[in-house]
């Protein structure tokens, strides 16, 4: 299971649903800017028609609050959108610390005593099934087997 291409290849998965998460958040982003400059052309022109007076401020008032409401909208999804993407912190995945962290794992599987290593094993591998040769396993969540949470 801790072999090096295995590993290789989930941090190249969780790399790839990290990139599509960080891809979906700039393209949100892109599409509130875009829609907040549209908003702000528009003010913009109203503003105008005001100025040079051809329309009076009572006929431009509800478009104006209307405009400047979602203008106001717009800008606190933008800034929650920012602080989600930092609160994400999209970072890659380092394989060669994922590898390093997985000797560290090997390394203290073979210098513990049998009960240590059951008792570790047990804390995420729910069951281990052997069929036809094969050896298959079933794992708890992290969180679920420890009670720690991130």
């Amino acid at each position: 299971m801790l072999t090096e291409e295995n590993l290789e290849e989930l941090v190249k998965l969780v790399n790839e649903e990290l990139q599509s998460a960080s891809s979906w958040l700039r393209e949100r982003q892109d599409a509130v800017d875009a829609e907040l400059e549209d908003t702000k052309a528009r003010l913009s022109r109203l503003y105008e028609v005001l100025e040079t007076g051809k329309l009076n401020l009572d006929d431009l008032a509800p478009r104006l609050r209307e405009l400047k409401s979602r203008q106001d909208e717009l800008g606190k999804i933008r800034i929650q959108l920012e602080t989600e993407a930092v609160v994400r912190g999209v970072e890659q995945v380092d394989t060669a610390l994922v590898k390093a962290y997985a000797q560290d794992l090997r390394s203290l599987l073979e210098e513990a005593d049998i009960t240590e290593r059951k008792a570790f094993l047990r804390s995420f591998i729910k069951r281990i099934e052997v069929w036809q040769q094969r050896a298959g396993h079933s794992t708890l969540q992290p969180a679920a087997a420890t009670g720690w949470e991130d």
